[in-house]
């Protein structure tokens, strides 16, 4: 009789063990992640809904709704990876960027928002240029392999 009590008890506390370790990692870990990841998805799709404003920047009538977007990325982005627990770990078992990459995309992205509603206008050409190399350092930040043009 002590037998079936003991084990009736170690199945009940191993299986409440382990549902209490499930939803542990599935929301201080799985949850962070997928929603930086899907941050990430966003900012593509953002670059993809802005590129008339960041190829024609200071002409558009919605430059300062482009320009907000993508300062809200800048900051969701740092927010999200942010709440990573473990996040060395985290880089290299999930495949997310590291540290380093998540920061060079908050900037590109600031960047492309202070760009988007000013225009140098004696060199429209180096203004592009400066916007191409914040996209190009974004894209490859984030491992985000669309093309957006």
């Amino acid at each position: 009789m002590n037998d079936i009590v003991l084990t009736s008890f170690l199945t009940a506390s191993f299986g409440i063990i382990g549902a209490l370790m499930g939803y542990i990692i599935i929301n201080f870990y799985i949850e962070p992640i997928k929603e930086l990841k899907m941050e990430i998805g966003m900012v593509s799709y953002k670059l993809i809904l802005w590129a008339g404003e960041l190829s024609n920047p200071g002409i558009s009538k919605d430059m300062s709704e482009a320009s907000s977007d993508l300062r809200k990325s800048s900051s969701m982005i740092r927010a999200k990876y942010a709440v990573i627990p473990k996040r060395a770990f985290c880089d290299c078992f999930y495949g997310i960027p590291d540290a380093n990459n998540i920061d060079i995309a908050g900037k590109a992205l600031m960047h492309l928002s202070n760009s988007v509603s000013t225009r140098i206008p004696d060199n429209i050409e180096k203004s592009n240029d400066h916007i191409e190399q914040s996209i190009a350092k974004l894209k490859k930040a984030l491992i985000i392999e669309t093309d957006f043009e």
